[in-house]
C-alpha cells in the first residue's frame, strides 16, 4: 500500500465533495505527491478503509470530507489496534469543518493541499467515550460505579496509551469505545444534530440553528443525570451535556476556552430549560457566550462518568448514535493524534 492514503467522501455537503475530490487529486498529483485514492461510498465505509490503511502500515491518511467523515476515519485508526497510528491530513469538504478550523487548516482546497505537502504537524488530544452494556454487566456481575455514591476508585484510570480491551477503563463491559476530535454531546444538542440531517439547503451554523428551533418547538422532559468528575458529583435534571475538546461544535464556538492539546475536556451541563430559556441559550451560543447563562454549569476534567435515568442520543463530532445504555464514561487521550496543519 502507498504511504499516503486519501479517503474521500464524494457525498460531503450533499454532493459538493465530488468537486473537492477532483480538484485535490489534480493538485496533489500535479505537485508530484504520491497517493492512493479510496472512495467512501456508504456509512461506516471510511472507518473500514482507515482501519485497513493503519493495518497495512500507511504513513499518512488524508480525509476529503467533513467532520463526520473525519470522525469515521479517526475511529477506524484508533480502533484498528495498531501500535503506530498514521498521521492525519484534512482537506475540508463538509458543511461546518469544525476540526479543520480549530487547528488552522485552510478551507480552500488548494491551500489545504499545500499544507499537506508542506507536512508540518502537531499532536492533539482525542476524546474517548465508553458506553456500558448493562445486560453484559448483569451477566458478569460487574457493578456500576457511576451515580450518586461513586466509589473513590471510580476515576482511577490506566495509562491512556493502553490498547482498548473488552472492558472499559472503569471496569464495565462496554459496547465498544468511540472516539472524537472536537466534541461529544448527550441530550438536546445530539437531537439538534440528528434534526440537522433533514435540512438539505443550509450549511454551517445556519443549518444547526434551524434544527435547534425545530427541536425547541417539540422538546419534552430532560434527563436525570449524575456526573462524577474528580471526586465531585453533579446531579440534576439536564437537557444537555457538552464535552468539548476544541472550541467549535455544530458550526458554532460553544467552548471558546477549550484547547485540543491541554489534556482536559471543557464541559457544560445545561439544566433542562423552558422554551423561552432555550431561545435565550441559542442567542448566547451565537455570541460565544453560552456558559454565561444561569442554567449552565461549567467544569473541566480529564475523565468522568455519567449515569442517566433513560437512554439518550449521543453525538460525536456530528455523528449521531442512538444508545440503549444509561451509563457513559469519558476520558481524554493526551496528544494521541498527529495532524498535518
Amino acid at each position: 500500500m502507498c504511504g499516503n492514503i486519501v479517503i474521500a467522501n464524494e457525498n460531503a455537503r450533499w454532493g459538493a465533495g465530488r468537486g473537492c475530490v477532483r480538484r485535490a487529486a489534480d493538485f496533489l498529483g500535479g505537485r508530484g505527491f504520491g497517493f492512493s485514492l479510496l472512495i467512501s461510498d456508504r456509512p461506516g465505509h471510511a472507518r473500514e478503509l482507515a482501519a485497513r490503511a493503519a493495518g497495512e502500515g500507511a504513513e499518512t491518511v488524508i480525509v476529503i470530507g467533513g467532520d463526520g467523515t473525519i470522525n469515521e476515519v479517526l475511529n477506524g485508526l484508533l480502533g484498528s489496534g495498531c501500535d503506530r497510528i498514521p498521521r492525519l491530513g484534512i482537506i475540508p469538504a463538509g458543511s461546518s469543518n469544525d476540526l479543520s478550523k480549530c487547528v488552522g487548516i485552510p478551507q480552500k482546497v488548494q491551500r489545504a493541499c499545500e499544507t499537506i505537502i508542506n507536512g508540518r504537524t502537531r499532536r492533539i488530544d482525542i476524546g474517548q467515550v465508553g458506553v456500558y452494556d448493562k445486560k453484559e454487566a448483569y451477566r458478569t456481575g460487574s457493578l456500576c460505579r457511576c451515580g450518586p455514591s461513586p466509589r473513590p476508585s471510580a476515576l482511577r484510570l490506566p495509562p491512556s496509551n493502553l490498547r482498548q480491551s473488552r472492558h472499559n477503563f472503569v471496569g464495565h463491559p462496554q459496547v465498544g469505545a468511540q472516539y472524537f476530535c472536537s466534541a461529544s454531546s448527550v441530550g438536546l444538542f445530539a437531537d439538534v444534530a440528528a434534526e440537522s440531517f433533514k435540512i438539505k439547503r443550509l450549511t454551517g451554523s445556519v443549518r444547526y440553528l434551524a434544527a435547534a428551533l425545530r427541536v425547541v418547538g417539540r422538546m419534552g422532559a430532560g434527563w436525570e443525570m449524575s456526573v462524577v468528575a474528580d471526586g465531585r458529583t453533579l446531579q440534576g435534571n439536564y437537557g444537555v451535556l457538552l464535552v468539548s475538546n476544541a472550541p467549535r461544535f455544530g458550526g458554532l464556538t460553544l467552548a471558546p476556552e477549550a484547547r485540543c492539546d491541554d489534556g482536559l475536556f471543557d464541559c457544560l451541563l445545561i439544566d433542562m430549560p423552558t422554551r423561552l430559556e432555550a431561545l435565550s441559550l441559542i442567542s448566547l451560543a451565537l455570541r460565544k457566550g453560552l456558559r454565561r447563562h444561569k442554567k449552565v454549569t461549567a467544569f473541566q476534567a480529564e475523565s468522568f462518568c455519567v449515569s442517566l435515568n433513560r437512554p439518550a442520543r449521543l453525538c460525536n463530532d456530528g455523528e449521531v448514535h442512538s444508545i440503549d445504555s444509561e451509563e457513559i464514561s469519558y476520558r481524554i487521550l493526551p496528544r494521541r493524534l498527529e495532524v498535518i496543519c
